[in-house]
């Protein structure tokens, strides 16, 4: 007999953007010793969790 076993797992950040479904680059940020995602079409920063921290005008 199968048995599942559940497990809860993490949300995983896309690598596209959700906005406008174009492909996010890594960008390293010496200062702060993280890696930021920016959109190649909507210019937006990403950090790690998928929340916008930077918007380009």
């Amino acid at each position: 007999m199968p048995v599942q076993i559940e497990e809860e797992t993490e949300g995983i950040m896309s690598l596209f953007c959700e906005k406008c479904n174009s492909r996010r680059l890594p960008k390293w940020i010496k200062e702060e010793n993280k890696t930021h995602w920016l959109c190649e079409t909507c210019d937006n920063y990403v950090d790690g969790e998928n929340n916008i921290i930077i918007k380009e005008v």
